[in-house]
């Protein structure tokens, strides 16, 4: 029974049942953290579950895939042949997601070689670096930082009365864009905004909306990249 476990690879690090049980259960575990960590510390408006659960299979295919392969070779480069036939056409929208991948592969790699100290230390020292750089908002220019953008009929409203209600509630107002439509009957506008208090950003929004002239109102959270 021995030989017909062991015939598909030249896996030498405790190819039984006890040893692969333990590598893929590891893995598993492991992978969930990754997995939890990336779920509890994402920002924007960019999430997918898929991507999620993503992370935790391939923390556990890795690890397969490092029994598989062994100390063979052949089978490294045969491995490397198959997964040039697939196309990724994924777009990774935020350059974190990269990171997320290439340490949920690492992860999987030490459990299939049986590395679970490298395993563990390594997922537990990144869980505390990824969540203390959430907590500290680190890279951030402003913690508080918002694009507005509204729709303005230049002939019911003027800009000045727009702009006085803005330093009411703004700390900062940069201009980012300004787009003419209806033959300039109207403009979009779109800002670089930073609130003097947080809690002020319903009723900007509530009382610009109540003006004449002024439609389309909408907030944007400006801590990730966005296209403007």
């Amino acid at each position: 029974m021995g030989n017909i476990l062991t015939m598909g690879g030249d896996y030498v690090i405790g190819d039984n049942l006890v040893s692969i049980a333990m590598n893929i259960s590891l893995s598993f575990v492991l992978g969930l953290l990754i997995a939890t960590v990336y779920k509890k510390t994402h920002k924007g408006v960019s999430y997918s579950q898929s991507f999620t659960q993503t992370l935790l299979i391939l923390t556990v295919i890795s690890t397969s895939a490092m029994m598989v392969i062994g100390s063979s070779l052949a089978k490294a480069f045969g491995m490397a042949g198959a997964l040039s036939i697939i196309r990724f056409r994924t777009v990774v929208k935020d350059p974190k997601d990269i990171g997320f991948v290439f340490l949920a592969l690492v992860i999987g790699m030490a459990c299939g070689t049986q590395g679970y100290l490298i395993a563990i230390t390594t997922a537990a020292l990144l869980t505390i670096i990824i969540i203390s750089l959430t907590k500290v908002n680190f890279g951030s220019i402003k913690k508080h930082n918002f694009v507005l953008r509204y729709y303005q009929q230049m002939n019911l409203i003027s800009n000045e009365e727009v702009h006085d209600l803005l330093r009411t509630y703004l700390k900062s107002c940069v201009l980012l864009s300004m787009l003419s439509h209806e033959s300039g009957k109207t403009f979009e506008f779109s800002y670089n905004v930073d609130f003097i208090s947080k809690n002020e950003q319903n009723d900007l929004l509530k009382e610009l909306s109540a003006r004449k002239g002024i439609s389309n109102v909408y907030l944007l959270n400006a801590s990730n990249d966005i296209e403007y």
